[in-house]
């Protein structure tokens, strides 16, 4: 299921009909997640387990972008919610988390049709015209061995500057260091 409707990105290219849209946003949608540092857009729940090496104040996730923290503990031991800082790959704790300890966090990555913010929407929508516009080979790199094919792209090069700009906060390399 797309985060978008096919109607709604029909409307937004002016497109005459639907013929193709869905594997288009499909598309779209997987570049934009890849370009933000993860699997999918879509809400989905998640368990990760950390054991920082070091005694530090901030951990980065896995699994993201981060949307509800539901739970964390140390070694079984629940730090409350409401004591954690988070961004959308970063969780920080102003009293730290004790380096060896593991940490156990679970939460909700991503989003539902209902609650995708509008600048990722648009996103979406701006890739998908621009893979229309242009095809999907631009940075797209084939290999082939025998019967098996299968061809790369970098996410980066798929999503127009226009749209990164718009989903630069969710994206990942860019809350490392924050």
């Amino acid at each position: 299921m797309s985060l978008l409707s096919v109607a709604d990105l029909q409307r937004w290219l002016e497109a005459e009909g639907p013929e193709g849209l869905q594997s288009l946003l499909d598309y779209a949608e997987s570049m934009v997640a890849a370009y933000l540092g993860g699997e999918s857009l879509e809400e989905a729940d998640f368990t990760e387990t950390k054991t920082p090496v070091y005694d530090t104040r901030v951990v980065e996730l896995a699994n993201g972008p981060l949307t509800t923290l539901t739970s964390i503990t140390a070694n079984g031991v629940a730090i409350g919610t409401a004591d954690v800082s988070r961004s959308y790959w970063l969780l920080g704790y102003k009293n730290g988390f004790a380096g060896g300890v593991a940490l156990t966090i679970v939460g909700k990555k991503g989003w539902t049709r209902a609650s995708t913010p509008y600048n990722l929407k648009q996103a979406v929508y701006m890739t998908a015209a621009a893979i229309k516009e242009r095809g999907v080979d631009r940075g797209a790199t084939s290999t082939r061995l025998g019967d098996f094919a299968e061809t790369y792209a970098e996410a980066e090069l798929c999503v127009p500057d226009s749209a990164a700009r718009l989903v630069r906060s969710y994206r990942k390399v860019d809350n490392i260091g924050a």
